[in-house]
């Protein structure tokens, strides 16, 4: 019986090992590390954005430091009461904006979106706060989940 336990010990902290040696967390950089936490942003800027066709050259100014230069890869209007536009970074082809306009039926309007990029560790997301929007830093990592097996 004890060659036996002896192996499967044996077998089990090969097992181990392999797993430990398996999950690679490398680091990934931050984009926005010399901007701020929270950046206010004028609703003009965002309907501004939003006027612009595929395949346009655009610079958004989003102010405190935060250029977003790209082209816009997409603008659909999916509903009667949802606009959508990507703009894909000049700079860096791996990071995205999004912004949403949402039309609600008592024609008051919502933005939302994100400017993201998978390899990096921060980014931001437009949020409304009292009537206002403002672009707020996050983690990429506690929004987007590695898939790779």
């Amino acid at each position: 019986m004890k060659p036996f336990s002896k192996s499967l010990l044996g077998l089990l902290l090969c097992c181990i090992a392999i797993s430990a040696t398996a999950q690679n967390n490398p680091v990934k950089p931050a984009q926005f590390a010399g901007l701020p936490q929270t950046i206010q942003v004028n609703k003009a800027i965002l309907a501004e954005a939003l006027n612009n066709q595929s395949g346009r050259l655009v610079q958004i100014d989003f102010g405190n430091g935060l250029k977003f230069k790209g082209t816009v890869t997409s603008n659909v209007q999916r509903y009667a009461n949802l606009q959508i536009i990507i703009i894909q970074s000049i700079d860096n082809p791996n990071q995205v904006l999004q912004i949403s306009m949402i039309t609600h039926p008592d024609h008051t309007i919502r933005y939302s979106g994100r400017i993201i990029n998978p390899q990096a560790s921060d980014g931001y997301e437009l949020k409304s706060n009292a009537g206002m929007y403002e672009l707020v830093k996050f983690e990429t990592d506690r929004v987007l989940q590695d898939c790779h097996f």
